[in-house]
């Protein structure tokens, strides 16, 4: 994948020259539960051999406390491959963010436990943008894209999110994607007599987009793995130079820290992006490492990791 250093030129801007010297993560990814309920076709939790936790309150308190007293302004909660509301102390956390000034407070979820919280109080806990990842609005495709038999809480749950995000005044939450994992046109979704059940509800601040396709996971995922109508996306393009999630920061629930929560090389032994655990070094001294140092570089060098060679 050769870049011309004419290319480099073009696409190194001066806001990106400013940011290879940038001393703290633009935006902090803490990854409260890595447990789903679900074990969709498309995701990385079907290989994800991790051991699962939710992240306990001290050790998020002492992450947040530390990301906002070196400067950090943007938090994302949404996991690498889990479930943000099976964690019972989503909204105590998120809450918590809130409390000590956090205004950018970001999560994915797939609605299933939303029933599980008082819905006002999800509301108005802090999150700030919401995307729900859902399948198109029938229980069939449901279950063949999500492989559980959740449909219809999670409609439900859909319903009491929607009628309820336009009457509260009160609410953190400005922006909400409902984002559709899903093998058929969005025309074909608009179409479903459940997607005019919600139709009302698209509206002040809230959108819908649609999935059709998708990441291989460094071909883990096979074609035949997806529906008809489902696709991957090549990763032969132009990379970002450096990439974007290299400015960024992952924290996991059990702690250990990385350079990209977004893809992993399942095929080697060793990480090429982790940096350690949040006992052993701190977020400052982890993003600040050789290591975050050299994953920069090798952009600019046309020598990146096979990771960022096969993300789509």
């Amino acid at each position: 994948m050769g870049i011309s250093s004419i290319m480099i030129k073009k696409l190194i801007n001066i806001s990106q020259i400013k940011l290879l010297n940038y001393k703290v993560p633009k935006e902090l990814f803490l990854e409260t539960s890595n447990i789903c309920n679900a074990n969709c076709i498309f995701c990385a939790y079907q290989f994800d051999k991790r051991e699962k936790k939710i992240m306990s309150f001290d050790l998020f308190q002492k992450i947040v406390d530390e990301y906002k007293n070196i400067g950090g302004k943007r938090i994302n909660l949404t996991p690498y491959a889990g479930e943000v509301l099976i964690d019972k102390g989503f909204i105590e956390k998120v809450t918590y963010l809130k409390k000590i000034g956090y205004k950018n407070i970001s999560t994915y979820t797939n609605l299933t436990f939303l029933d599980s919280f008082d819905i006002n109080d999800f509301l108005e806990c802090g999150l700030t943008d919401l995307s729900i990842s859902i399948a198109p609005l029938d229980e069939n495709s449901y279950e063949k894209i999500f492989r559980n038999k959740s449909f219809n809480r999670v409609f439900e749950n859909l319903l009491l999110f929607l009628e309820n995000f336009h009457k509260n005044n009160n609410k953190t939450i400005k922006k909400v994607n409902i984002s559709f994992r899903s093998n058929v046109d969005i025309q074909i979704i608009k179409d479903m007599d459940n997607f005019k059940k919600i139709n009302k509800f698209i509206k002040n601040g809230v959108i819908v987009t649609n999935m059709t396709i998708f990441d291989s996971w460094m071909d883990k995922i096979d074609k035949e793995d997806l529906l008809d109508g489902m696709t991957f996306k090549s990763p032969d393009f132009d990379k970002p130079l450096p990439c974007d999630r290299l400015f960024m920061l992952k924290v996991h629930s059990d702690g250990t820290m990385r350079a990209c929560g977004c893809r992993y090389d399942y095929s080697s032994s060793s990480d090429n992006f982790a940096l350690g655990d949040y006992k052993d070094i701190n977020i400052l001294k982890a993003y600040n490492s050789n290591t975050v140092k050299k994953l920069k570089e090798s952009f600019l060098k046309n020598d990146i990791p096979k990771e960022c060679q096969e993300c789509a």
